[in-house]
């Protein structure tokens, strides 16, 4: 998964690191999601 690739790549040592970095990721994505769909 690409989510797994980001995590090796910032080398997070741990899940809790992982999890930590979740709600910065998930906003990332969402504001991803939010301008594909306005390209359309």
């Amino acid at each position: 998964m690409y989510i797994d690739g980001v995590v090796r790549i910032h080398g997070f040592a741990s899940r809790s690191d992982a999890r930590a970095a979740m709600p910065a990721l998930t906003h990332w994505a969402a504001g991803l999601g939010t301008g594909k769909r306005q390209l359309r």
